[in-house]
């Protein structure tokens, strides 16, 4: 799948993605895409069904290592979109290895949390985490003006995470932004977005898939 017209094709889209589900969370470059999709669909349903997002777009696939993953065509113009994983490695490996042995007993057994967690600590770990995946882009040639997705994959993720205490922590230590706009994903249907100046809010919307 390459270029996905929304909403009028989301159904397509969800259809292809159940379908090669089983690709999901493995390195090779077509799982890769199916991730990017993924997350991609995950904002539009969000956004969508929150209201923060409006009339008819085009998402476009780039196969472009100079370019961002995806190109949108929205109403008010064309935008770059690219997406990005916040995480650490030795905790993606464990949780890609739960995945594959279908089992939750792996997932913690390395990297933080392993002894449990306390406070806010998942949330402060997830806000490292995405700090680190926003400052790994923004000197990418693509980043100026351009939009950042987000998704975590980490045990802080696998938390009960509160939503805005998350956004409290990236308003209280980003600077501004060489992107127009960031979006996190987080597992409670919401989006934490950041904007240009720093600004941090998030919007609760609908999961789907």
């Amino acid at each position: 799948m390459r270029t996905v017209r929304f909403p009028e094709e989301l159904e397509d889209l969800k259809s292809w993605l159940e379908g090669s589900r089983e690709q999901a969370f493995r390195p090779e470059r077509e799982d890769q895409r199916w991730k990017e999709w993924w997350c991609l669909l995950q904002l539009l349903y969000r956004a969508g069904s929150s209201r923060q997002l409006a009339g008819n777009i085009v998402a476009t696939w780039q196969d472009d290592h100079n370019k961002a993953d995806f190109c949108l065509e929205m109403p008010g113009g064309l935008r770059s979109l690219e997406i990005t994983e916040a995480t650490i490695p030795e905790e993606r490996r464990a949780i890609a290895q739960a995945r594959h042995d279908a089992s939750d007993t792996t997932r913690f057994a390395v990297g933080r949390f392993a002894s449990g967690a306390l406070g806010d600590t998942p949330e402060r770990a997830l806000v490292d985490d995405v700090i680190r995946a926003i400052a790994r882009k923004a000197n990418k040639p693509y980043a100026a003006g351009a939009w950042l997705l987000i998704y975590p994959n980490s045990n802080a993720s696998l938390l009960s995470l509160e939503t805005g205490t998350v956004a409290a922590l990236l308003d209280s230590r980003l600077p501004r932004l060489v992107f127009d706009r960031v979006f996190v994903l987080l597992g409670d249907e919401s989006v934490v977005e950041i904007f240009a100046d720093g600004r941090v809010s998030y919007f609760v919307g609908e999961r789907h898939g």
